[in-house]
């Protein structure tokens, strides 16, 4: 080979020199390859190629590229660079904004960042991503723009546009659950519980598929200790998924949260079996086995007692298989108190009374031997089916004490709570002090749980929750002798002059506990809230209203899920007759119940509207009741019977409720469940005659009247009713005989009256029920059924003038009687005043448009007029209901006739014939229309 062709050969061998294009795909492939520092170099090789002639497109792809590896690799100094370069060539566009906030988010300039992702999102709302596509490789970003917005809002400490942002981030891609799972924690960390569990219920209606989101439920349940519903849908989960890891181990720590040690390491080894490497389950079973105690822990139940045969048999009997040992003080019982205690073998030590609940609380401690003491009250009781919790709990080696709700039973089927710490170690020198409402003073952690007290000493009768309510006060006042600023002992004062509606005395010492006291003061923030609670219902039983509500919004502003006071701003807004304000709190109430648990309680405030959503749903029955939205009054009346059988007078509204809804068979069902809850009165067994009468049932109706007037023997309108049913029982004579002897007893009762005039009328007797109903109106001269009537016998005796003069006066007296429009309408037409009946007829029709009748006069009026179109709109109206009528079908096609609509109107004539083939006027009307329209031969 000659050394020319090999120079030529030589020369083929040189590689051609990289275009843009060729070194955007070999940095695609860097970016496969996670080569970043290669992919850098190869857009800046790109960048050095760029001219005059070089596409912006090709451009834009190069610096979006080097961007993001200069991301990936850490370099945001770098980025600033190359946004110049990028903005220098192509101007302001949407990545480059995107490259902005990468750079501010790079370097933690978090107003920068914020400021960009609201300038992205701008700027991405007037971009049209069908074209110039170049300019916006980030156009599908602006979900993780906005959740970088959202961060950056968060390190800036503005929580609400964090969220917010967070949220429409999620909203454009909701299939991101990472960020789902992060937004609901993000949420319980700011006090938003419902929108966190809101935000995963949205995803698993979205993905009912993704476990992940079911398993983040179950953990923030766990979070929010609702602990209950939490362990249902962990357990719905493993249903279908058994070996689940990650439901397993949440199943465990939502036991170990609760104290159920067993149960909690029975879970973390079931998940370890299911995955042998979970890391996690291993931690927390170690975790676990260093805290159990394998040593059994003995309990002793230390009680105080004195004459308390009555609940004492109930409190033994709840405890009996839980404890060691029953240690009982008492101090001078003279009942069988004693002989019970003996039947359940208890160490009964014998101590006269003191005057000072803690020395002989004490007393009783000191005798306890075993490692655990139970405190607990003869009249109160615990849970059996709570006891194995219990022993599992106190295994734990890092748990001093164990706090317990106790729920105290008030009335009407409200239940009040309270956290109380009722278990604690012995021998670590505990003790109560105060001689009422005595206060335990302990060292230690405790655990709080929701192992429950059931405490029926408020259920007792008046005589003796007056003597024990005397005792307590007059202790509390020796305290406060002894110690005047005792900001317990004042606060233990209110709590009792409000259960006794003693409202200057609560609120005098509610006073004294706001002014001593601070939310920021932790030791004494529950009374401090429970004294603004109680200094609020104070000032609503003193009519103090405005008071009443900043007082009870104060108490919201520290806690917006107190549930007591959103509970007392409803009666207090009720009882203003704000029925909208009350509406708005106690739906809020039951919003918050619906998902409150006490374990969230952090403040540990006693409630005494821990279970008064009945109680809510009657009073938001009764505002609806009042404002005659009676379907809506049911509907709530319903939730409340969902919770009791019986509450107030409920029964006795829904009465009224379907009464007002002509629904008798229930109105008369609502009564007698009045009557069987020992709801008596006059009121009761008269709407039920009522209803009776509707259902023309006289003989219960009669015995409806009689109690009625047993009850209230001047009553009036059970003698009304019952010439209601002797109309129903006797002729018309007879029936106007009986009304002529109730007439001799009250001559000039206006509704008797009234009532001799219906007979008549219903005789046709005009007249002379015209002058029963004229003499009824003397003496009632604002009844605007009995004006009514008497125009009605005007009418008849063509009396026009005096006809539209009674019912114009029936209206003024009740604008919203409806059928004295129709009235005076066809009055009027009677005096040949078209215009003005047709005006009271269609303003009739606007509030009952299903009077189909008097559609077809409208129409008639209208076609008397020569206004066929509004004619047609009515018979048509008519026709819907009544298509067989045959002179509406002619007086509509009459219509289309006069209107020059001859197909239509032949089309009206021919469906008259095929219902009334011999209508000869008809026929021939058809035959002139037939030749009419027929068309034109073509010559």
């Amino acid at each position: 080979m000659s050394k020319k062709n090999r120079k030529i050969k030589a020369k083929s061998h040189n590689p051609k020199p990289d275009t843009i294009n060729m070194l955007i795909e070999k940095i695609a492939g860097k970016f496969e390859n996670g080569n970043f520092r290669k992919a850098v170099l190869y857009c800046k090789k790109a960048a050095s190629k760029f001219d005059n002639n070089t596409d912006n497109s090709l451009a834009a792809k190069v610096y979006f590229s080097w961007v993001l590896a200069s991301m990936k690799l850490g370099d945001y100094k770098a980025i600033d660079t190359i946004i110049d370069k990028a903005q220098n060539r192509i101007g302001t566009y949407l990545d480059l904004i995107f490259f902005k906030i990468m750079a501010a988010k790079g370097i933690d300039d978090y107003e920068t960042t914020l400021k960009y992702a609201d300038e992205f999102e701008k700027l991405h709302n007037n971009t049209n991503p069908n074209t110039d596509e170049y300019l916006k490789q980030s156009y599908k970003s602006l979900d993780e723009v906005l959740w970088i917005g959202g961060e950056a809002a968060l390190k800036l400490n503005e929580t609400d546009q964090a969220l917010e942002y967070m949220k429409r981030s999620l909203d454009i891609k909701p299939d991101n659950h990472p960020h789902r799972v992060e937004l609901a924690e993000r949420f319980i960390e700011y006090q938003k519980e419902d929108s966190a569990l809101d935000i995963i219920e949205e995803g698993i209606k979205l993905f009912p598929d993704y476990l992940t989101l079911k398993n983040a439920r179950v953990m923030i349940l766990g979070q929010l200790e609702n602990f209950e519903i939490a362990e249902k849908h962990a357990k719905e989960i493993l249903l279908q998924h058994p070996d689940n890891f990650d439901t397993l181990n949440n199943l465990g720590v939502i036991y170990e949260k609760q104290g159920l040690t067993d149960l909690a390491k029975n879970q973390f080894e079931l998940t370890i079996k299911a995955d042998p490497q979970n890391e996690y389950a291993r931690k927390n079973l170690d975790r676990l086995n260093e805290l159990i105690d394998d040593k059994p822990q003995k309990i002793s139940a230390a009680m105080i007692v004195k004459n308390e045969e009555n609940f004492l048999p109930g409190c033994l009997e709840s405890i009996k298989d839980l404890v060691d040992e029953i240690i009982i003080v008492d101090t001078g019982s003279t009942d069988r108190t004693m002989d019970i205690a003996r039947e359940y073998g208890a160490k009964i030590y014998e101590h006269p009374w003191q005057n000072d609940f803690s020395l002989h609380r004490n007393q009783s401690i000191n005798y306890a031997a075993s490692d655990w003491i139970l405190i607990i009250d003869a009249d109160e009781e615990l849970y059996p089916e709570e006891h194995e919790k219990i022993k599992m709990l106190i295994k734990r080696k890092d748990i001093d004490g164990v706090s317990f709700i106790v729920l105290n039973k008030i009335q009407k089927g409200r239940v009040g709570y309270l956290h109380s710490t009722r278990m604690f170690r012995n021998h670590k020198g505990t003790k109560y002090e105060g001689i009422v409402h005595n206060q335990l003073k302990m060292t230690g952690s405790i655990k709080q749980t929701d192992f429950r007290v059931m405490h029926h000493g408020y259920g007792l009768s008046e005589e003796k929750m007056y003597k024990k309510s005397r005792r307590t006060e007059a202790l509390l006042l020796k305290q406060l002798e002894e110690t005047p600023d005792d900001v317990f002992a004042h606060f233990n004062l209110a709590q009792l002059f409000r259960g006794e509606s003693k409202c200057e005395e609560c609120l005098k010492h509610a006073e004294f506990v706001i002014n001593k006291t601070s939310f920021s003061d932790m030791e004494k923030r529950p009374i401090y809230m429970m004294a603004l609670d109680q200094a609020g219902c104070a000032l609503v039983g003193l009519a103090r209203y405005e008071e009443a509500i900043e007082t009870f919004n104060k108490a919201l502003e520290y806690n917006k899920d107190y549930l007591d006071p959103l509970f007392n701003l409803g009666f207090a807004y009720m009882d203003m007759k704000k029925y909208d304000e009350a509406q708005k709190y106690f739906l809020k109430y039951l919003k918050v119940k619906s998902v409150y648990s006490p374990l969230k309680d952090k403040i540990k405030v006693i409630l005494n509207n821990l279970t008064s959503e009945h109680v809510a749903y009657y009073s938001l029955g009764f505002i609806n009741f009042s404002q005659e939205k009676y379907e809506q009054a049911l509907v709530y009346f319903d939730k409340a019977l969902g919770y009791v059988d019986d509450f107030e007078n409920m029964h006795y509204l829904m009465a009224r409720c379907y009464r007002e809804k002509n629904n008798y068979k229930k109105t008369i069902e609502q009564c007698d469940k009045a009557v069987n809850f020992e709801h008596e009165n006059w009121e009761i067994w008269m709407i039920k005659g009522e209803a009776c009468l509707n259902l023309n049932d006289s003989k219960t109706a009669r015995h409806c009247f009689d109690k009625v007037l047993e009850l209230k023997p001047d009553e009036k309108s059970a003698v009304i009713g019952m010439i209601g049913v002797e109309s129903l029982e006797k002729s018309p004579k007879e029936l106007l005989e009986y009304i002529d002897e109730c007439l001799k007893k009250s001559p000039l009762s206006p509704r008797v009256l009234a009532s001799k005039g219906d007979v008549l009328f219903k005789l046709g007797k005009f007249d002379t029920a015209l002058q029963s109903y004229i003499d009824s109106n003397k003496q009632s001269p604002d009844d605007y059924k009995i004006l009514n009537n008497l125009g009605n016998c005007y009418l008849k005796t063509k009396n026009y003038a005096s006809a539209v003069e009674c019912y114009q006066a029936a209206l003024k007296e009740n604008s919203d009687f409806v059928a004295g429009y129709k009235n005076i309408g066809i009055t009027l037409i009677n005096q040949k005043k078209t215009s003005e009946a047709i005006e009271y007829l269609e303003h009739y029709l606007s509030k009952k448009y299903d009077d189909y009748e008097v559609h077809a006069t409208i129409g008639d009026l209208y076609y008397n007029i020569k206004q066929y179109n509004k004619a047609i709109s009515h018979y048509e109206v008519y026709l819907k209901v009544n298509p067989s009528s045959i002179d509406a079908l002619i007086r509509l096609s009459d219509c289309y006739l006069n209107l020059g609509k001859m197909q239509a109107a032949v089309l009206g004539y021919k469906t008259v014939l095929l219902k009334d083939a011999s209508n000869k006027t008809v026929r021939n009307r058809l035959n002139e229309l037939n030749d009419f329209v027929k068309p034109v031969a073509a010559k």
